[in-house]
């Protein structure tokens, strides 16, 4: 397996457009500097040990987090931070480590007339190595398994952003690097996306037309292995039993669906077979089964 080391830094635009207040123009700084020390043993994380010197990377980012940046006009905290910590096919994501700060713009005065957060809305800035962006919500569960994670990083042409983020296309250090502007997409809030990594050689392999292509059918099979094991508890503990149908009715069901996504499936081969070689792309960012029933 080929192992890449890169940072990926996200700066999250979640800014909720505070409104002009009396601590705007503030420099109100961090909740607290927590100058973290070396890590002296790992640390076991769902099914991930991470190591003394990965939890020590980590806390060496947060601590340069906060030496370089002092929140204005916000309620600045940092956490260190590894992933994944759970998930779907979790054991194919590599250990991930980093630190996230959360620069809170919701803010009130305390007992002790102390600025603390009102709420949890917040800017949110954060530096990981070895991670795939927002797994959570750019992976595709249908085609991944165990041994190989698959993703998307989305496109948009939208400007409405452009106000409220630093445009980094021409910084003498981070132009050299691969960057976008993140869309709003599947619960991930909008955000940019830069990612560092040895002689700016892109980390991640993008697929070809005819890879997904070949993805898909042994993918139709397993979902259909997991749909009968579904079934099969179902028929056990249905949730209606007013509205419960036998066992056979359900397989037939999704013997058809298999039947029908495997049709479309070698219409799309037929399509495409002069362009196998080309990368692929996602009209909506996903693929499931159900893609290629109700087309």
């Amino acid at each position: 397996m080929k192992h890449i080391i890169l940072f990926i830094a996200f700066v999250s635009v979640n800014l909720m457009q505070a409104q002009k207040n009396s601590y705007e123009n503030e420099v109100i700084g961090w909740k607290k500097v927590y100058n973290f020390n070396p890590a002296t043993k790992s640390q076991q994380v769902g099914d991930k040990t991470y190591s003394a010197s990965q939890i020590t990377i980590a806390g060496k980012i947060a601590n340069w987090m906060q030496m370089s940046y002092m929140p204005k006009g916000a309620l600045g905290n940092v956490k260190k931070t590894v992933l994944p910590k759970a998930g779907l096919y979790v054991k194919a994501l590599p250990h991930a480590y980093g630190a996230v700060v959360y620069s809170y713009v919701f803010l009130k005065k305390n007992a002790q007339n102390k600025w603390v957060n009102e709420t949890t809305h917040a800017n949110v800035w954060s530096i990981m190595a070895n991670e795939v962006p927002n797994a959570d919500y750019y992976g595709i569960p249908f085609i991944s398994s165990d041994a190989t994670f698959y993703f998307t990083i989305p496109h948009s042409e939208e400007t409405r952003w452009d106000e409220v983020q630093e445009n980094t296309n021409q910084h003498p250090v981070i132009k050299k690097y691969y960057q976008k502007t993140l869309p709003d997409f599947g619960g991930a809030s909008h955000a940019k996306l830069i990612i560092i990594s040895k002689n700016s050689v892109f980390p991640f392999q993008h697929l070809t037309i005819g890879e997904v292509l070949n993805l898909i059918e042994p993918s139709i099979n397993n979902w259909f292995e997991d749909e009968q094991k579904r079934i099969a508890v179902h028929r056990q503990y249905p949730a209606d039993k007013d509205s419960y149908r036998d066992y056979e009715h359900d397989i037939n069901r999704a013997k058809e669906k298999v039947t029908s996504a495997k049709l479309f499936l070698n219409e799309l081969k037929t399509k495409y077979k002069n362009k196998t070689s080309e990368p692929a792309y996602l009209s909506n960012g996903k693929i499931d089964v159900i893609d290629f029933v109700i087309r």
